[in-house]
Parts: C-alpha cells; structure tokens; sequence
C-alpha cells in the first residue's frame, strides 16, 4: 500500500516531533518517599489482607502436616502404653514374679 504524495512522510513527522516537558528536581526524592510510606504503613492484618489465598493455604497445609504427624505419633505412644500395660499385667499374674517379691 502506498501512501498518498501529499501525506507528510513519517519520519519527517516524527522528526518534528518534540516533547516539551518541565523537570522536577525533587522527583527522585518524592519517589522514595512515597516508596518508604508505603513500606512503613503496612501491617500484618494487611499483609494477610493481600495474601488471604496464600495465607490460608499455608495454614490448611500446615494444619493437615500436623494432623498428620499427630496421629502417627499418638499411634506410636498408645501402642508402647499397651505393651507396658500389657507385660505388667502378665508379670502380675506370674507366680515366680509374686515370690520374688
């Protein structure tokens, strides 16, 4: 496609073309101090505002870890407790362990 002949060309345009803009010299400065306010306003309530999905995913996660963990060691400990029980009894019951004592 061709472009008409009385259509200025683009980069003669853009050539032309200038910005005129005005410097601030405190625009660095207004920069981190709007980057330290932010900082220094959050909080934690917020934090966890922001981040609700992680957050409650790390719980349920550490929640199920833990249940998890729990069960294996209460299994564990209730197992030993029968056997103890267990031997005390049947050593109760044995009449050489009643003459010895």
């Amino acid at each position: 496609m061709k472009l008409p002949d009385n259509e200025p060309r683009l980069g003669q345009v853009l050539g032309d073309w200038r910005l005129a803009s005005s410097r601030d010299p405190q625009f660095r400065a207004k920069v981190w101090s709007r980057i330290e306010t932010e900082a220094a306003a959050r909080s934690w309530p917020e934090f966890v505002r922001r981040h609700a999905f992680w957050v409650a995913g790390t719980l349920a996660l550490a929640a199920a870890v833990g249940a998890l963990a729990g069960t294996g060691r209460a299994r564990s400990k209730t197992e030993a407790d029968r056997r103890a029980l267990a031997a005390g009894y049947v050593h109760a019951l044995d009449p050489r362990w009643m003459l010895s004592r």
